[in-house]
């Protein structure tokens, strides 16, 4: 007499949230079971946007993993388990998700508002998101719609800042403005007024 015994089948899902913003982690927790008296085994493997495979060993029948940083744009994951010991493998879960460039907020104000013609003016700020990182780049100042200088933002803090020379007399119109990049959306702060006597 022959008896064919066939793999168990599986029951394998996936519950993942995240990654709706740039460095916003990803996270996945796998299932995977089965009507048997044993818990399956092994392991799963995931894949982001085509990169090659990621094991992740099965604990209880349970995977978790994150992916700290998904790419800006539409990202594709794909989740496996095949098939392994007793059990068979399980149908590819496929996760689409959207991640957003970080918002830039950006901030900027004259060390003074009133000072006397002919001295300078350190126009200082910030450039920063709310749970996104620090913008990478520069940004350039503007005494209404002219560009008057740039400068680098400070990697570790976001802290920017342009030294007016000398200021002329009269009123004048201060800003900055962040042209944006990949990872971070474009930014202009609030215009500060600053009048020389």
């Amino acid at each position: 007499m022959t008896i064919t015994v066939n793999p168990a089948p599986v029951t394998f899902v996936a519950a993942c949230s995240g990654g709706t913003l740039w460095k916003v982690a990803y996270r996945c927790t796998v299932s995977v079971s089965a009507k048997t008296t044993t818990t399956p085994g092994g392991n799963i493997t995931y894949s982001l946007d085509g990169a090659s495979p990621t094991t992740v060993a099965l604990s209880a029948g349970i995977a978790a993993f994150t992916l700290p940083s998904p790419a800006v744009g539409s990202n594709t994951l794909t989740i496996n388990y095949a098939a392994q010991g007793n059990f068979a493998a399980g149908a590819t879960i496929t996760e689409n998700f959207t991640t957003a460039p970080g918002p830039t907020q950006l901030l900027v104000y004259p060390s003074t508002y009133t000072p006397a013609a002919g001295t300078s003016v350190t126009l200082s700020g910030t450039a920063t998101t709310p749970i996104s990182g620090i913008p990478a780049g520069s940004v350039t100042f503007y005494d209404g719609t002219t560009a008057i200088g740039t400068s680098a933002i400070n990697a570790s803090t976001g802290a920017l800042s342009y030294t007016v020379a000398s200021i002329t007399k009269g009123s004048h119109s201060y800003s900055a403005k962040y042209a944006g990049s990949t990872d971070y959306t474009a930014a202009t702060s609030a215009t500060s007024v600053v009048t020389a006597h």
